[in-house]
């Protein structure tokens, strides 16, 4: 439905084309930011993303398609003309350099407490 629905927005130009692909790998990781980024959820979970994004790319990825944009689902901003500027670079990879942080309340006000 939400595929649909993006499609037929008449704000905006619809996609050439757009897919859903699900998988499930099996990988069981806890959500909390300790058990995720821990030093021993490291290796099963980096082994079960490279395995998903190579699955996708077998999936999804057509010969008309000229690039690959990954994105993790933690990255909220970034800038808005990236896929311009990655372009620009034309290299056959190419890896940015991504700012961390984690914020926690501190008087009524989001502190960053881990930005790096």
């Amino acid at each position: 439905m939400e595929l649909e629905r993006v499609q037929t927005r008449t704000d905006q130009i619809p996609f050439n084309s757009a897919m859903i692909v699900e998988k499930d790998f099996g990988v069981v990781v806890g959500q909390s930011v300790e058990e995720r980024h821990g030093f021993a959820a490291q290796g099963p979970r980096r082994k079960a993303m490279g395995r998903a994004r190579n699955y996708l790319l077998s999936t999804a990825l057509k010969p008309e398609h000229s690039w690959v944009y990954w994105r993790d689902v933690d990255i909220k901003d970034s800038p808005s003309k990236i896929i311009e500027d990655f372009i620009a670079h034309d290299r056959d990879v190419l890896v940015p350099n991504v700012w961390f942080h984690r914020y926690k309340e501190e008087n009524g006000k989001l502190v960053d407490i881990e930005g790096r």
